[in-house]
């Protein structure tokens, strides 16, 4: 008979198995494994479920706060702030909160019209922060 020397994946003890497919020193383990897996599985599928249903209710909403709008996109709030700031897109306040149509906002993302706008402001910032540098430069060495 070929014994084989191999290490359970559940608890992580060697052990002698006789077929070369086998993964778990007991079933014990296998099942421990089995139902742990499952449990995963079953989480998975609710946190799933429930990113589904937030998704559409976020999409149901005619203007998003900054949060919903990051969650929405898949994006940072810095992100979403960034392009606000930037001019991509207006927002309204009301009391303390900003808020944005969500209209024009996935208009924006679907588009890809960031990527465009965002090199062309990335590329005039990086202009103006080497004039930046070129001052001052030119100052030190102006004082010499």
């Amino acid at each position: 008979h070929i014994t084989y020397e191999k290490k359970c994946i559940y608890c992580g003890k060697t052990f002698i198995a006789k077929k070369k497919n086998t993964k778990y020193c007991s079933i014990q383990c296998n099942k421990k494994h089995y139902r742990e897996k499952k449990q995963r599985q079953k989480e998975e599928n609710k946190r799933k479920q429930i990113d589904t249903q937030r998704v559409e209710f976020l999409q149901k909403k005619s203007y998003l706060s900054i949060n919903e709008a990051a969650e929405l996109f898949a994006v940072s709030r810095t992100t979403i702030w960034r392009m606000i700031k930037r001019g991509l897109f207006k927002s309204i306040k009301i009391g303390h909160y900003k808020y944005i149509s969500q209209k024009e906002i996935s208009e924006i993302f679907e588009n890809k019209k960031v990527s465009n706008q965002e090199t062309a402001i990335t590329t005039e910032k990086e202009k103006r922060s080497r004039l930046y540098m070129q001052k001052k430069v030119w100052r030190k060495i102006s004082h010499y």
